[in-house]
């Protein structure tokens, strides 16, 4: 005769889930609501702070600069200048100058002051093992600017290592526009802006202007001509011999 046996009671799941159930309630019932995000609003000015890491004195109408390493860069002003500066030390020095044009000079013989000079500067993406520089400038003799590369290590700019990299006229007669902006991207490619060189365009309307006499005032001949290297965004890349490709 079989002996029966009774089954085990299953304790019953239903305390546990309604236990869980109350808890997520309640932790949801804690959260803040999601704040709506205005896109078309700028940031509150509280969640910045401004650093002043030199004293104003300390440059002259600087244009670009370039990070050598996570504590050097490399600051260039328009008339020649050359600086350094460590962000740990907040440490600002002089370390080179490069003669550059900075003046206009109209058909009647006024001088003024130019846009143009020493207008960019880019560490080489191998900066650390071969210590070049590239430096955008406007030559102090000819009428045009000047892509070119520099040795530059030890707090000191190598003027005798300068190889010009790429070269292009300019007008220096009539105001403005020069660019000098350059970055490189992943592949070595190096991206250089250039100005279109024309005298800024009456309020409201465009620079086409062909009427004799007027050429400086007409970006169909820098902008508008792909046979002109003005007024574009320029792609080379920079092989070690000082060309490029």
């Amino acid at each position: 005769m079989q002996k029966s046996v009774s089954p085990r009671p299953v304790p019953s799941l239903r305390p546990h889930f309604y236990a869980l159930l109350l808890l997520g309630i309640s932790l949801s019932s804690c959260q803040p609501d999601k704040a709506v995000v205005d896109d078309t609003m700028p940031p509150e000015e509280n969640r910045f702070t401004t650093t002043v890491l030199s004293d104003p004195g300390s440059l002259d109408e600087p244009m670009a600069f370039s990070f050598l390493n996570e504590e050097e860069v490399l600051v260039v002003e328009r008339k020649g200048g050359v600086k350094a500066f460590n962000v740990k030390d907040r440490d600002m020095r002089r370390v080179g100058h490069v003669a550059v044009n900075t003046k206009y000079t109209n058909k009647e013989g006024r001088s003024r002051e130019a846009e143009e000079g020493l207008m960019g500067v880019i560490a080489h993406p191998d900066y650390e093992s071969n210590n070049w520089v590239f430096l955008h400038y406007a030559d102090p003799d000819e009428a045009k600017h000047v892509l070119a590369r520099f040795d530059y290590h030890d707090d000191s700019l190598y003027s005798e290592t300068k190889t010009i990299v790429l070269e292009y006229p300019t007008q220096r007669e009539e105001c403005c526009h020069t660019g000098g902006g350059m970055a490189f991207d992943a592949a070595g490619n190096l991206f250089l802006t250039t100005g279109n060189n024309t005298v800024n365009p009456p309020a409201g309307t465009s620079n086409l202007d062909e009427r004799p006499g007027f050429k400086n005032n007409d970006d169909q001949r820098t902008g508008g001509n792909t046979n002109d290297l003005r007024g574009k965004i320029l792609r080379i890349h920079p092989e070690d011999d000082g060309s490029y490709s």
